[in-house]
């Protein structure tokens, strides 16, 4: 049985193109549930005025974003993502590569600050926080890769 180079063509096609749609970049972004208010307070008290200032034009005190491809949920084996923090109202910290595991009802992030660190995300709620506790609510967005030269 000879194939069809055209037939053959158009198949592989097909499977790149919904390889290329089923396999999205996300990204779930994680608003830590302290106000604006108690953040500026908290970083007078310490002394960090300019950052304190940076707080009367924010809406969030702490921010985490955790940018991932939804192929790592297809899978039982971890898989790479990036992490990164907003702290103090808006300054930024570096972007890291973590890595994501889950089950049907978690989803973690971890990465090795001074300490092993296990940010948690519950897939139903898409409540947050480091281990076992819920300090976060996050949303779940598509990431525009439009743009992107590669």
């Amino acid at each position: 049985m000879k194939l069809n180079p055209k037939i053959v063509l158009s198949f592989t096609c097909m499977l790149l193109i919904t390889e290329i749609i089923i396999a999205e970049p996300k990204q779930l972004i994680c608003i830590n549930d302290r106000t604006v208010a108690e953040e500026e307070a908290r970083l007078r008290k310490l002394g960090e005025i300019s950052m304190a200032e940076v707080c009367k034009s924010s809406d969030f005190a702490q921010k985490r974003i955790f940018a991932f491809d939804t192929d790592g949920l297809k899978n039982q084996a971890e898989s790479n993502a990036e992490y990164t923090l907003i702290y103090a109202c808006g300054v930024t910290d570096d972007t890291l590569s973590v890595k994501m595991t889950h089950t049907p009802s978690v989803i973690s992030f971890n990465w090795m600050g001074y300490q092993p660190v296990t940010f948690n995300i519950d897939r139903k709620t898409l409540r947050a926080g480091i281990n076992a506790t819920r300090t976060s609510g996050c949303t779940l967005e598509d990431i525009d890769t439009s743009e992107n030269i590669l």
